[in-house]
């Protein structure tokens, strides 16, 4: 039996991944798959289709489990598999004519068994002619595909002026260029070294710049992200300290007018998943499906997964657990390349590392690390251990695919009051809330 199932996966891909291709999905018949599996889910997305509805890996994952009671986590982990392995749609018309090929040899199999079995069959020689002349024009086809296409046939980019969100930070921005589109930032650090304050602050950078952003706390409750991201867009110089008259504890705030013209401020720029009535329970599953409807209903371009960890997933054993994590991670891939957004997750290293941190000491798979463009170490620096050190931490860029940088390591001073980063001491930073009137 002629079958390609990993051309068959690809092209049911590039029908989720991109519209063009769906747009030619009547070049194809349901007899050209010849898995079950595929057969059901082109034809949900036939179905899909010609509803004129929307179609991604969500939707066509709702409706498996609609069919499918029994089919739990199952039907995403494969969607994320196959769409993490297509590197490119533009090879969509190549995987179509490859798979028609499969189908006219399933076609010429029947002939010939029922030919040697003795059947009588009606125009047989129309039929065989036909397969001809159609098998010929698709190797002919495929002959001069073969996956190789001419460099100067690729659309051009221009790589200077690729859209990103710069860091507000000179140094390292001078060094990566700041977060493109399209790619997906790995941050890792040991507990409590500052990574989540510092992909918060990225969050203020990145609203500055008129993105909207969508973020996810697996860490923090709602009013205390909202207290964190306050005191980082105000700046030191609009804090007040409040000091407890009962422990002398020093916590810091800022006064209830700057608070509504900051928070006035990003009102259309920042959501998050409200997660305050499922803290213990969302799904990695969940986390994509809302990232993708802040991206088509806020136009949200930035997104945060604080952290890796905290997404639930069904496991029944540690490498049942670490898959599900790789998928997510490569879903969320996906979605930043076939959306052209910026995400960015913070993942917890393995408990048993050394004090300099690599991309591999990342807790679960290699995968993690190997599927994302970019990967940094945030770390903070042991004041009894080196009491002369001026800095108060390390920011290490581990790996950034775009320009091969690694092992580079920038200095970070840190304002307490602020929860503010910077790589010189005494830098001042002013963001555009001020340019917005107050709100009384």
């Amino acid at each position: 039996m002629f079958r390609d199932k990993d051309v068959e996966e690809s092209i049911l891909a590039c029908l989720i991944l991109d519209k063009s291709c769906l747009e030619k999905i009547n070049q194809l018949k349901l007899e050209d798959f010849a898995f079950e599996d595929t057969k059901e889910i082109y034809k949900i997305i036939l179905e899909l289709s010609e509803k004129r509805e929307a179609v991604d890996i969500v939707i066509v994952n709702n409706i498996l489990k609609e069919r499918y009671k029994n089919l739990g986590n199952k039907g995403i982990i494969y969607l994320s598999n196959i769409t993490s392995k297509v590197p490119t749609t533009t090879n969509y018309n190549f995987y179509v004519k490859k798979l028609k090929r499969e189908t006219y040899k399933r076609k010429l199999e029947e002939i010939a068994k029922k030919l040697k079995e003795g059947s009588v069959l009606e125009n047989v020689d129309n039929t065989i002619k036909e397969f001809l002349i159609n098998f010929e024009e698709i190797e002919k086809q495929l002959d001069e595909h073969k996956y190789i296409i001419s460099l100067s046939d690729v659309a051009d980019v221009d790589y200077t002026k690729r859209e990103r969100v710069t860091s507000g930070i000179k140094e390292i921005d001078r060094k990566i260029g700041g977060f493109y589109m399209g790619e997906v930032s790995i941050w890792t650090g040991k507990t409590g070294q500052g990574k989540s304050t510092f992909v918060n602050q990225m969050v203020c950078e990145a609203i500055n710049q008129s993105y909207c952003v969508c973020l996810y706390s697996g860490e923090l409750i709602n009013s205390q992200l909202q207290n964190w991201i306050n005191l980082q867009l105000a700046g030191e110089e609009n804090i007040i300290s409040f000091i407890d008259e009962y422990t002398g504890k020093i916590s810091y705030g800022i006064s209830k007018e700057l608070k509504r013209q900051i928070q006035n401020w990003y009102r259309d720029k920042l959501y998050i998943y409200n997660n305050e009535f499922e803290m213990e329970s969302v799904s990695h599953a969940s986390i994509v499906d809302i990232f993708k409807k802040a991206y088509q209903k806020y136009g949200c371009r930035v997104f945060v997964v604080d952290n890796l960890m905290s997404a639930r997933f069904i496991n029944k054993s540690k490498d049942d657990y670490y898959t599900q994590q790789s998928c997510f991670v490569g879903e969320l891939v996906a979605f930043a390349k076939s959306s052209n957004v910026h995400i960015h997750i913070i993942a917890h290293p393995k408990k048993t590392v050394n004090e300099n941190l690599e991309s591999e000491d990342i807790s679960g798979t290699m995968d993690i690390a190997n599927r994302a463009d970019n990967v940094f170490v945030i770390s903070k620096t042991d004041k009894e251990k080196y009491p002369d050190r001026q800095e108060d931490g390390k920011f290490v860029i581990r790996k950034n695919r775009s320009d091969g940088i690694n092992n580079c390591v920038f200095n970070l001073y840190f304002n307490k009051k602020s929860r503010r980063f910077s790589t010189s001491l005494g830098e001042i930073k002013h963001y555009n809330w001020g340019d917005v009137p107050l709100p009384f």
